[in-house]
């Protein structure tokens, strides 16, 4: 902590500090504090050891954050059930609390399993095979394949042409093509 200011308070830049460890966002631990957001990148720059405090703030939030992973996923948040109250007329009154629900969160978990056991957890993309020859320019190919479509054949042996917007058409006596419902239905 930096030396609190003569009348005993502490510094923005600690209040600001403290509430980032609690809060993990600069700009609700800029309010808090009483200052602008932009303290903090100005101190981050001119104070040499501020850089390692705010270091060492973000590690304690981020110690919090996942405190709440584990507690989420592993323990559980009670959740209240409402009913409705009515009042002798059968008019509602308002709401009540009747119980509660123990929620956990099968996502949360599984993140945290994922950061702290990577090993096990941790998503598998396994290529078979190797890559021979050189890089493919995708957008070069796409653009042959328009200027020189595939040939298409009909299940009945005709080769089909391609109309001006890429529909396909069957040869007609003058060679230019009948267009053809090939939507399937």
């Amino acid at each position: 902590m930096d030396t609190p200011t003569q009348d005993g308070i502490p510094s923005k830049k600690d209040r600001f500090l403290d509430a980032f460890a609690a809060l993990g966002n600069i700009t609700a631990a800029a309010k808090m504090a009483g200052c602008n957001r932009q303290a903090h990148y100005n101190w981050m720059k001119e104070d040499p050891e501020y850089p390692r405090r705010f270091a060492d703030a973000k590690a304690q939030a981020n110690d919090r954050i996942d405190g709440e992973i584990i507690r989420r996923g592993m323990y559980g948040i009670d959740e209240p059930v409402f009913r409705t109250a009515y009042n002798k007329d059968g008019k509602p009154v308002g709401t009540e609390i009747v119980g509660y629900i123990r929620r956990y969160s099968d996502q949360l978990l599984i993140a945290a399993a994922k950061a702290n056991m990577p090993e096990k957890y941790r998503e598998r993309h396994e290529h078979s095979g190797q890559i021979d020859g050189p890089p493919v320019n995708l957008f070069q190919l796409i653009l042959e394949a328009k200027k020189n479509p595939p040939k298409v054949i009909s299940s009945d042996g005709y080769e089909m042409v391609r109309g001006p917007n890429g529909e396909l058409l069957l040869p007609g006596p003058d060679g230019k093509g009948e267009e053809i419902d090939d939507r399937g239905d």
